[in-house]
């Protein structure tokens, strides 16, 4: 399930203007930012799911669940922070475009939750594009 989600997600997201790399991530931004790479990037995280308390009937097998998806953005520019910043934007807007709402397979469909900065160095800057999705697991 999580493995098919997150492949309907990189589908979705690859072949963005001005995306030179795109794929999946299970470890720390520290690492990742050390591995060389084309930039700007989009990298999925899965970093968990929230599941409802109890089961709602007797005999119930199936859980309602949030899922986290975290999409890390990475640009870098020799130009300037600004620079690096200006095409992170544009990135982010076309993600949004491609993810808000989205239906994913027969679950539910993606929403955002949040956007943060991650990490900012020298014209090096991770975003984190957080979305959610409700699912019966």
């Amino acid at each position: 399930m999580i493995s098919s989600i997150c492949t309907a997600i990189i589908g979705a997201i690859t072949g963005l203007t001005g995306v030179k790399t795109v794929g999946a991530w299970a470890g720390d931004v520290e690492v990742l930012l050390k591995i060389p790479q084309s930039l700007p990037g989009l990298y999925l995280v899965y970093p968990g799911a929230t599941f409802e308390p109890g089961p709602v009937a007797m005999g119930t097998v199936n859980v309602d669940t949030v899922m986290q998806f975290q999409i890390l953005l990475i640009v870098s520019s020799l130009k300037s922070p600004s620079s690096a910043a200006i095409t992170a934007w544009g990135i982010m807007e076309s993600v949004r475009t491609q993810l808000i709402g989205r239906q994913i397979l027969t679950y539910n469909k993606l929403w955002p939750v949040n956007e943060e900065l991650v990490f900012s160095e020298a014209g090096l800057l991770v975003y984190g594009l957080n979305y959610s999705l409700d699912a019966r697991v």
